[in-house]
Order: structure tokens, then C-alpha cells, then sequence
């Protein structure tokens, strides 16, 4: 790389900051690439060699930086989810989970355009994917991981139908469902 994007997918080019910025780079070219090419057609029908073409780059680089065509597609949600975790008061709170519900669901729906788009694509399950990584893998002991992979699980169920109906529900309705009437969910422990 010589400092500027031959994704054809950028309409302006991306100069780097830095030379040691190359992988950033890369990943940003190849991320690129496969979100044009999944406008197009499903994920499952992408090819790494069709992902280098439209980033103007070849097939070693491509191995060099990713492993796979969803690696880029899942590089955007763990940055999505890593925004979310990086605000400590974005914390899922087993004390106050109808609150927690409400704030994740808030800034899930911040980037509605991607989910509806990853559905479209037929790439959802790679949210589902960075859902577990982030929920779960960040608790060492065994009763949280499980705790946590219920949790991460079954909010990822209740996103994906969400984003199937096309985010109808508000992140409020979506909880009052959750937790409220004569079998809530989960109830708040207080």
C-alpha cells in the first residue's frame, strides 16, 4: 500500500495518517469491498478473490490482515460493540436489567442501517457472533460465562427478530415485552 485506497467503493481516497496505519488500512479497504459486494449478493456467495478485486488488492494481503470474507463484516460490529462496552455505564446490570435492556437497545438502534443491511445480506449471525464474544467472553468464571451466554444469547434472538420486523418496536416496548406482565423474563432483583 502506498497510502491510498484503491477500494472502487470510496469515492474519495483515504490517505493514511501514518505508514504503520497500513493494517488499519487494509482492513478498512477490505471491509469496504465487502459490504459493496454484499449489496449485491449474499455473503455465503462472496468470494475472497471477488473482495481483492474490489479492494484493488491481492489474495496474500487479503490473508495477511483477514482470515475469512466475514472478517471484515464482523471487524464493523466488534467496533460497534466495542463503543458500547467502552461506556461503563453501558454495562448490563443484573440489578437493573430492564434499564440495561433499554440502553443497549438504544444504541443497537443508533445503527439501525447496518443491522437492517446485515439481515438483507443474510449475515446476521455474525452480530450474533460479536454478541456472545462481547457478553460473554469478557467473564473469566464459569457461572458468569453461563449467566452472560443466556443473556447474550437471548438478547441476540430478541435483536434479530427486531430487526426483522424492521425496528417497529421502540428500545421501551422492547423491555416493557421483556419484563413486564405475568411472566416477565427476568425480574428486576430489588
Amino acid at each position: 500500500f502506498d497510502g491510498i485506497c484503491l477500494c472502487r467503493t470510496h469515492e474519495r481516497k483515504c490517505k493514511l495518517m501514518r505508514k504503520n496505519d497500513h493494517i488499519d488500512f487494509a482492513k478498512h479497504c477490505f471491509e469496504d469491498a465487502a459490504f459493496a459486494l454484499i449489496k449485491k449478493k449474499p455473503l455465503s456467495k462472496v468470494s475472497v478473490s471477488e473482495i481483492c478485486a474490489e479492494a484493488g488488492c491481492s489474495r496474500a494481503s487479503f490473508y495477511r490482515h483477514v482470515d475469512s470474507p466475514e472478517a471484515p463484516l464482523a471487524s464493523k460490529v466488534r467496533d460497534i460493540t466495542a463503543r458500547y462496552l467502552s461506556d461503563e455505564g453501558n454495562r448490563f446490570n443484573f440489578e437493573h436489567p430492564r434499564e440495561s435492556v433499554i440502553i443497549l437497545f438504544h444504541h443497537l438502534l443508533d445503527y439501525k442501517d447496518i443491522g437492517l443491511f446485515f439481515e438483507k445480506a443474510g449475515c446476521l449471525d455474525i452480530v450474533g457472533v460479536e454478541f456472545e464474544r462481547g457478553f460473554v467472553f469478557n467473564h473469566l468464571k464459569e457461572e458468569e460465562r453461563l449467566r452472560w451466554a443466556f443473556v447474550g444469547a437471548g438478547l441476540f434472538r430478541v435483536y434479530s427478530e427486531w430487526v426483522k420486523s424492521g425496528f417497529d418496536k421502540s428500545p421501551e416496548s422492547l423491555a416493557e415485552i421483556l419484563f413486564g406482565g405475568e411472566f416477565p423474563l427476568l425480574k428486576n432483583s430489588q
